[in-house]
């Protein structure tokens, strides 16, 4: 009897190291997943750039640039905000969000100058202003000086950067994700094969995938109840916007998949109350059977 006590108490501690590891290699498959559901995936990004006001934003603080150079080269407000249009901008800034993760360089490489210079020279016969060799050059000049304010107002902050942390991460991810699931189907199926009453080894997958539920989901619900992403101490407002809506979209993916993980377990812990109920029956019928009165 202290030999299968002993032996119950090793196959816990058994169940129990497995059950954490099992835990742990879930909340890792789950958090590459959303890796590269988010970080990794172009999609991700330009989707949330069009559902943030990014575009519209850089589409403003760029036409408050133009004014301010019109002002300096004697054109009205008028004439330089029609240089800006704001589709044509959301066009490019994705055009470029998208090249980040083909490891190019700005997809907008082909200026607007001659778009702006056309527009301008064309501004200024209408005002019957003569077209010097002076004043091409002013307008050559104020054209060129739009048009790498458009550039880099269209380009993503440290995109050279980003292209290059993504290039050198997303193979290491693929191979994380790979090995991580293998060491969790294999843990998993290790541990359900551990007990012959498989409701104990229901009840150690339960206890794994509440708590990588409790792991993934706590502390992004930490922060989103906290308020602190509202409170980004980030000045420039197009910025601001994307970075929020796109940690907005990270933490819900979170939520999302911690919700999944509590699903299953709750799931799972129908089935162990089914599986454990049909075992105690078919034990009280065994022993009604060999407690029964024997014919000779």
């Amino acid at each position: 009897m202290n030999q299968q006590s002993k032996h119950f108490k090793g196959r816990s501690a058994v169940s129990i190291v497995l059950s954490f590891l099992f835990s742990i290699f879930i909340s890792v498959f789950a958090l590459l997943l959303i890796c590269l559901a988010t970080l990794l995936n172009p999609g991700y990004l330009t989707s949330h750039i069009q559902g943030s006001e990014y575009s519209q934003y850089r589409a403003e603080e760029l036409k408050e640039i133009f004014i301010s150079y019109g002002m300096a080269s004697n054109f009205d407000e008028k004439i330089m905000s029609s240089l800006i249009d704001p589709t044509q901008v959301q066009k490019d800034i994705l055009a470029n969000a998208q090249a980040i993760y083909k490891g190019q360089e700005e997809a907008v490489s082909a200026s607007h100058e001659q778009e702006f210079y056309d527009k301008l020279a064309q501004n200024v016969s209408d005002r019957d202003i003569s077209m010097t060799e002076e004043n091409k050059q002013a307008v050559r000049e104020l054209a060129k000086l739009c048009a790498e304010a458009y550039e880099t107002e269209v380009s993503l902050p440290a995109a050279s950067q980003v292209s290059n942390i993504l290039g050198k991460i997303k193979l290491p991810v693929w191979i994380a994700l790979g090995v991580d699931a293998v060491l969790m189907v294999f843990t998993g199926w290790y541990l359900f094969h551990l007990y012959r009453r498989r409701y104990r080894s229901i009840a150690y997958l339960i206890y794994a995938l509440s708590g990588s539920a409790l792991l993934i989901g706590l502390p992004g619900l930490v922060v989103l109840l906290s308020g602190r992403i509202a409170r980004l101490g980030i000045i420039n407002q197009a910025l601001y916007s994307l970075i929020t809506d796109y940690i907005y979209g990270v933490l819900s993916g979170l939520l999302w998949s911690a919700g999944v993980l509590l699903a299953i377990s709750i799931i799972l812990y129908f089935v162990w109350r089914a599986v454990r109920k049909k075992f105690i029956a078919n034990s009280q019928e065994y022993r009604l059977k060999s407690n029964a009165p024997k014919e000779y």
